[in-house]
C-alpha cells in the first residue's frame, strides 16, 4: 500500500515527529513513563527529553530547555552527546514549546560520518523534510539486517511513494510527441512550441490553486477558438496568460500560432491528462509537482544543448550553502561582532540584534547569481535558503514582541498570499538574477520559481498579481558583454537604466507599471546596440576573413553586464554570491567567437590544451563577484588536474581564495546522460585576500565511489575533508600547481615526505637531459606501415606492447618501413631509433590494476602515439634502468595515481615525480639498476646494455617466473628504502592497489623488511 506522504507532510510542517512516524511510518508508541518529559542536567543547564516514537532499538526523542525554550547551541551539543551514547539508532528533534522551530540530528554510533542536521521552521513547505526524512531511516537502517530490517523497509516504502521516474518519464514523451505536433503540422519554430506548452502547464496550475478559477470564466481563458476556422493566440489574450507583467519578452511573448480547433483539442486533453499539484512533495501516485516539469524540460535542454548537464538535487543544494551560506555569516559577523559556527545556528539562535541587522542592512541588498541557470534548479535553492532565513526572523520577532519590529513585519502577515507568499516574491525581485544563453531554458525557469512562488500562497493570492521576472532572468550569452561601468562611452547607459530598474522593481510589489516596463525595454534595445559596437571595438580581432557589423555581434547574444546589471556593479561593487554549473563543452579550433572568448579570459587560456567554456565561466564568475564574495559551481575535474588549467589555478590561487575543491567521479550516473567514467569537481571560492588553506576530498575510484544515497552525507562530513595551503600545493605540484587527489591524511603526510626529493626536471640533476616525447600517430605513419616485417621493416610498438620490465614482441602488428620513413618523415620522429631507449604507456587510468607501466627498449624499434619514450638517447644504461625501477615502482605509481586528471599520463606530470639524486658510486643505487637489467636483458638485443651495468649479457637476465616475481619484490622494497618510508607507510601505499594480487603486495611488503635487515642489498 502506498504511503500518505501528504499526511505525514502535514504533521512533519507542524513539527510532530511522534505522530507522523507512528501514524504513516509504522513506529510504534514508547512506554507512557518514557513518553513524558524527563528533566536533563548536563554540566548546569537545564533540559527535558521524552522519547515519542520508537521501532527496534531505533528511538526518536523530543529535547527543549525547561521552561519550553529552545536549546542553544552549547545545550544542544551537549544533550546529543549524551543521548547518542544511549541509543546507538536515534533521532534528536529540539524544538521549542511553541513549536516554531526544530533541529533534526541523527546519526548511527558505528558510522564515521559527522552527525546530519537539518532545521525546519513552521510555515516552510515539508517536502525538504519529507526526504531527509527518507535519509534518515537510511542511515539508521543501515544494511537491513536483523533488527534494521523495519528501518530500510521504511525508507524503500518512502523512496517509493516519492519516486517520480516513471511520471518524469511519461510526462518527458508526452512533452516530445506534442513539440512534434507544432512543428510539423503547425509550423510553430522550435522555441515557440516549447513556449506554448510551458504555459499552458503554468496555466493548469494557476487554476488549481484557484488564481483563475471561477464558474463564470472559460475552461481556458486564453485560447479562442473559431468554429471551422483557425485559431489564433492575441496579445491581449497571450498577455492573459500570465497576467499583466508576466509575459518575459516581447518577441518571445507575443509570438503568432496558427493552431486548428483539433490540435487545440489534444493539448486540452494533455493538460488534462494530469494532476497538477503545488505541493513540493506528490501526495498522490499522479500528481505532477513543479519540480517534475522542471526536470522534464531541462531533460529537453539537455538534448539540445551540448555541455549542459543536470545535477542531483543534493549537488545544487550544496552549491547553495557553499555560496549563500557564508556570504550571510560574514556580514552578521562584520556588522554585529557575532560568529555562528555553522547557519544552521544563525536560524535557531537570532535575537533581536541580529534581526534588525538581517533586516535593515543585509538581505534586502544581497544580490545573487546564476550565470548558467538552465531552467532554475539553484536560483530555486537559494529562494528557499532565503525564505528560511526571513520566516526565522520573522518568529523570532514574534516571540521577543519587540513592538517596531513586529510594525515591520505586520505586512508579512497581512499580505495577501499569507506571509511566506510576500516574503518569496520579494526574494525574487530584489535578490535572485540569472542568464541563459537557451531562451526556452530561461522561459522554464522562470515559470519554475513562480510556481515556488505560488506554492507558498496559504490563500487565495488572485488579487496580488505574479511578477515579472523580466530583468532578473535574462537569455543571452554570459561570456560575451561589456562589465565596465567606468567606461565614460557606457557609464551613461548605468546611470539611466538603473533607478528605472529599481522603480519598477520596488512597483512590482504591488503591481508593475506596463509603461515604464515597455519603457526599459525600448532603451534597453537601443543601448544595446551601442554597446554592441563597443564590443566590437574592443575585443574583436582586428584580422578577420571579412568585415565584421553589428549583425555579428548581435548574433551572439551578448549580456552586457554594464546596462542589464550596471547597479549591481557599480553601487554594490558585485554580485554577493553565484552559484552555477557551467557547460562543460570544450571549444575546437579557430572561429571569432572562440577568438573573442580568448581575448576576454586571459587566465583560461594560459596552459597546456584546448578551451574549455567551464573555464571562461570561472573566471567571469570572479570578475563578477564584490570584494569578499563568494561562488561555488561544478566544473570537470580538469580543473584540478591537468596541465591545462595551470594557469587558472594559479590565478585563482593568487588572487582568489578557494575553500573547497571535492573529486567526484560518475561511476554511479549522479550525472545523468554523462558517462560514468567522468569525473567531476565541486568548487568554491571567494573574491578576497587569497586563503591560507582550502578543504579537499576525492572519491574519484571508481571502487569507493559515491552513490546517490551517500551523496549527502559525504557532501556534509568534515572528517572525510584534508586541508591543504597554497604553499603546500606548490611543493606537491611546482610546475602545474595540480592538487593532488588525496584521500587520507596519511597520503598527505606520505606525499610531502616524497615531494622533498628533486623533481626529474630539476635543474642541474643527470635527469635534467631526459626528453620524453610521444611518438607520430598512426594516421601519420599510414603511407609507411606495413602488416609484415619486410626486409626493412622496423616494429612499431604501441602502448599494449610495454610492460613492466619488458616488451610483448607477439603483440606487434605493424612494421614501419625504415626507408620510406626517413623519406617521409621528419628526423625528430625517429632520433634515437638505433639506440637504447626508455620507454612507458601513456593511456591509463587510476583505476588500472597498475597505472605507471615502463620497460628499456632495445635499438631499431619506433613507437606510436601511445608510447612515450626517450628521445632522443640521453641517459646512461644504468640511469635507464633505475629510473625504469623507479617508474614501475609502487611508490611512484602511488603519486601518478594522484595527480592523473584522465586517461592519459602527461609529461608534465612524470617531470614532476621526486627522483632520487642519481650518484653512480651510490652502490644501493646499482644494485637497483642491475635488478632492473636482469628483469628486462633477457634477448640477445640487449647484450650491450647488460654488459654496462656489469652483468654478462642477456644469459644473466631473468627468464623463470619465480626468480622475475622475487626480483620485482626486492626492488620495490630497495626503491621504498631510497625514499626513506617507514613500513607502516610503505603498507598504506600498497593498500591503494586492490587490483594487485594479495601475494605480490605481501612479497613487496616482506621485502622491504628484509631490507632493513639487511637480507637484501
Amino acid at each position: 500500500m502506498r504511503m500518505d506522504v501528504r499526511g505525514l507532510r502535514n504533521l512533519l510542517e507542524e513539527l510532530e515527529p511522534g505522530p507522523a512516524f507512528i501514524q504513516h511510518l509504522g513506529w510504534s508508541h514508547p512506554p507512557k513513563s518514557a513518553h513524558a518529559w524527563q528533566s536533563m542536567s548536563l554540566r548546569g543547564h537545564a533540559l527535558e527529553r521524552r522519547t515519542v516514537a520508537e521501532l527496534g532499538n531505533a528511538v526518536v526523542l523530543e529535547v527543549r530547555s525547561r521552561g519550553g525554550l529552545f536549546p542553544g547551541a552549547r545545550e544542544r551539543e551537549l544533550a546529543y552527546k549524551e543521548l547518542a551514547k544511549r541509543h546507538p539508532e536515534h533521532l534528536v528533534v529540539f524544538v521549542d514549546g511553541r513549536r516554531t522551530k526544530s533541529l533534526w540530528w541523527w546519526a548511527r554510533r558505528e558510522q564515521r560520518t559527522d552527525p546530519r542536521t537539518h532545521v525546519h521552521l513552521r510555515g516552510q513547505p515539508g517536502g525538504r523534510l519529507v526526504e531527509k526524512v527518507a535519509l534518515l531511516h537510511d542511515a539508521l537502517g543501515g544494511q537491513g539486517r536483523g533488527q534494521d530490517e523495519a528501518l530500510a523497509e521504511v525508507a524503500r516504502g518512502l523512496r517509493e511513494a516519492m519516486d517520480t521516474r516513471p511520471l518524469i518519464s511519461r510526462l518527458t514523451q508526452d512533452l516530445q510527441h506534442y513539440h512534434e505536433l507544432l512543428l510539423r503540422q503547425h509550423q510553430v519554430s522550435d522555441p515557440s512550441a516549447w513556449l506554448l506548452l510551458q504555459r499552458m502547464i503554468l496555466l493548469a496550475f494557476l487554476r488549481g490553486k484557484g488564481l483563475r478559477a471561477g464558474s463564470t470564466e472559460p475552461p481556458n481563458p486564453f485560447l479562442e477558438v473559431r468554429e471551422g476556422q483557425s485559431a489564433y493566440l492575441s496579445d491581449r489574450q497571450m498577455k492573459a496568460l500570465l497576467f499583466e507583467g508576466s509575459a518575459q519578452d516581447e518577441e518571445e511573448a507575443r509570438p503568432e500560432f496558427d493552431l486548428t480547433a483539433e490540435t487545440l483539442h489534444a493539448l486540452f486533453q494533455f493538460v488534462e491528462r494530469y494532476s497538477w499539484s503545488l505541493e513540493a512533495v506528490p501526495a498522490w501516485e499522479g500528481d505532477v509537482t513543479p519540480d517534475v516539469v522542471e526536470e522534464c524540460f531541462a531533460r529537453a535542454v539537455r538534448s539540445r544543448h551540448a555541455g549542459a548537464v543536470r545535477p542531483p538535487p543534493e549537488v545544487s543544494r550544496y552549491l547553495c550553502e557553499q555560496a549563500v551560506h557564508p556570504v550571510i555569516l560574514d556580514a552578521i559577523r562584520r556588522l554585529t561582532g557575532i560568529r555562528f559556527d555553522r547557519f544552521d545556528d544563525l536560524l535557531l539562535d537570532l535575537d533581536t540584534a541580529v534581526c534588525r541587522r538581517l533586516l535593515h542592512e543585509v538581505l534586502p541588498g544581497l544580490r545573487l547569481l546564476d550565470p548558467s541557470c538552465g531552467t532554475g534548479t539553484r536560483l530555486k535553492e537559494a529562494l528557499e535558503t532565503l525564505a528560511a532565513v526571513h520566516l526565522a526572523i520573522l518568529h523570532r520577532i514574534e516571540a521577543e514582541e519587540d513592538e517596531g519590529l513586529l510594525a515591520e513585519v505586520a505586512p508579512w502577515r497581512q499580505a495577501p498570499g499569507g506571509p511566506d507568499y510576500f516574503i518569496r516574491k520579494r526574494i525574487l525581485l530584489r535578490n535572485l538574477f540569472g542568464v541563459d544563453e537557451d531562451a526556452v531554458s530561461v522561459e522554464v525557469a522562470r515559470s519554475h520559481l513562480l510556481l515556488g512562488l505560488l506554492s507558498a500562497a496559504k490563500r487565495n493570492a488572485r488579487s496580488n498579481p505574479l511578477p515579472s521576472l523580466e530583468f532578473n532572468l535574462l537569455s543571452g550569452n554570459a561570456l560575451v558583454g561589456l562589465t565596465d561601468t567606468a567606461n565614460e562611452r557606457s557609464q551613461w547607459v548605468t546611470q539611466t537604466v538603473r533607478p528605472l530598474l529599481e522603480s519598477y522593481r520596488a512597483s512590482e510589489e504591488h503591481r508593475g507599471p506596463e509603461a515604464l516596463r515597455d519603457w526599459i525595454r525600448g532603451f534597453r534595445q537601443k543601448a544595446s546596440e551601442q554597446l554592441n559596437d563597443l564590443l566590437l571595438e574592443e575585443l574583436w580581432p582586428h584580422r578577420t576573413k571579412r568585415p565584421l557589423g553589428r549583425e555579428d555581434i548581435a548574433a551572439l547574444r551578448p549580456i552586457h553586464w554594464c546596462l542589464d546589471f550596471g547597479d549591481v556593479l557599480e553601487e554594490h561593487g558585485g554580485f554577493d554570491a553565484i552559484l552555477t554549473i557551467p557547460p562543460w563543452e570544450v571549444l575546437s579550433g579557430p572561429g571569432p567567437v572562440n577568438d573573442l572568448l580568448r581575448r576576454a579570459h586571459p587566465h583560461s587560456t594560459e596552459g597546456w590544451g584546448r578551451a574549455a567554456l567551464y573555464k571562461f565561466f570561472i573566471e567571469r564568475a570572479f570578475h563578477l563577484l564584490r570584494p569578499g564574495g563568494q561562488a561555488a559551481m561544478v566544473v570537470p575535474s580538469s580543473f584540478y588536474s591537468e596541465q591545462g588549467s595551470s594557469g587558472l589555478r594559479q590565478w585563482l590561487l593568487e588572487q582568489g581564495a578557494p575553500r573547497v575543491v571535492l573529486g567526484l567521479s560518475n561511476e554511479y550516473h549522479l550525472f545523468d546522460e554523462v558517462h560514468r567514467s567522468f569525473k567531476f569537481c565541486i568548487l568554491a571560492f571567494g573574491k578576497d585576500s587569497p586563503s591560507e588553506s582550502f578543504e579537499v576530498a576525492f572519491r574519484v575510484d571508481p571502487r569507493e565511489a559515491i552513490q546517490r544515497e551517500e551523496l549527502d552525507a559525504f557532501l556534509h562530513d568534515s572528517a572525510s575533508r584534508l586541508t591543504l595551503t597554497e604553499e603546500l600545493v606548490r611543493r606537491l605540484s611546482p610546475a602545474s600547481l595540480s592538487i593532488p587527489e588525496l584521500r587520507s591524511r596519511d597520503d598527505l603526510v606520505i606525499s610531502e615526505k616524497l615531494m622533498r626529493f628533486p623533481s626529474l626536471a630539476t635543474p642541474g640533476t643527470p635527469t635534467e637531459r631526459l626528453a620524453l616525447k610521444i611518438g607520430p600517430s598512426r594516421h601519420r605513419l599510414r603511407d609507411v606501415c606495413q602488416s609484415h616485417p619486410g626486409p626493412r621493416g622496423l616494429p612499431l610498438c604501441g602502448g599494449r606492447t610495454i610492460q613492466q620490465y619488458g616488451w610483448d614482441t607477439s603483440s606487434v602488428s605493424f612494421w614501419v618501413d625504415e626507408e620510406k620513413a626517413h623519406a617521409r618523415l621528419p628526423l625528430p620522429e625517429f632520433a634515437g631509433e638505433r639506440a637504447y631507449r626508455l620507454a612507458l604507456r601513456t593511456i591509463a587510468t587510476s583505476a588500472n590494476r597498475r597505472t605507471l607501466i615502463a620497460t628499456v627498449l632495445p635499438p631499431h624499434v619506433l613507437c606510436d602515439q601511445s608510447v612515450m619514450w626517450e628521445n632522443p638517447a640521453a641517459l646512461v644504461s644504468w640511469e635507464r634502468f633505475f629510473l625504469v625501477a623507479l617508474f614501475n615502482s609502487f611508490v611512484l605509481d602511488y603519486l601518478v595515481r594522484q595527480r592523473l586528471g584522465g586517461a592519459n599520463i602527461l609529461r608534465s606530470v612524470l617531470m614532476t615525480l621526486p627522483i632520487p639524486q642519481l650518484d653512480a658510486s651510490e652502490a644501493r643505487l646499482l644494485s637497483v639498476a642491475r635488478r632492473a637489467a636482469r628483469l628486462i636483458c633477457t634477448t640477445p638485443d640487449f647484450d650491450e646494455a647488460a654488459r654496462d651495468v656489469g652483468l654478462r649479457g642477456h644469459r644473466d637476465g631473468a627468464v623463470e617466473q619465480v626468480e622475475r616475481m622475487r626480483l620485482q619484490a626486492e626492488l620495490e622494497g630497495l626503491v621504498a628504502h631510497l625514499y626513506t618510508l617507514e613500513e607502516v607507510e610503505f603498507a598504506h601505499i600498497l593498500s591503494t592497489f586492490p587490483l594487485v594480487p594479495a601475494a605480490q603486495r605481501t612479497a613487496a611488503r616482506n621485502a622491504y623488511r628484509d631490507v632493513t635487515h639487511g637480507v637484501i642489498e
